[in-house]
């Protein structure tokens, strides 16, 4: 287990992220309900410019699991896609599904700036 984390962490470090996606989805297999894992592929196929196929995971583990972590992973997405729109819908449906998230609740924070800021330009 130490040696494919180290492998998957080598990966991340080369940006070889089609290596990292390959082995999430040989271990989600196995374990199709393991979050963590569904968030990494979610995170690596972003990195990896597969924005769609991203998105799909985040939103099948919301509706499966009600997950924090993809909620906030869907919000950044759509927030560096400059839809501030559909980042606010998100970060309102996670604030109602986890309104005691501190980190949800500082991305919230963030966005909200963020559109002030692009309001004032």
């Amino acid at each position: 287990m130490k040696k494919q984390k180290e492998e998957v962490k080598g990966n991340i470090e080369l940006e070889d992220y089609s290596k990292v996606i390959e082995k999430y989805k040989l271990e989600i297999k196995a374990k199709p309900n393991d979050v963590n894992k569904r968030n990494m592929l979610a995170f690596a196929y972003y990195k990896q410019g597969m924005v769609d196929e991203a998105e799909q995971e985040l939103l099948d583990l919301i509706v499966q699991s009600n997950n924090a972590m993809a909620y906030r992973q869907l919000i950044h997405i759509e927030k560096s896609k400059g839809d501030y729109e559909s980042a606010n819908f998100w970060a309102n449906e996670a604030i109602k599904a986890h309104p005691d998230s501190v980190p949800l609740r500082e991305q919230i924070m963030q966005l909200e700036k963020l559109k002030k800021d692009d309001l004032q330009r």
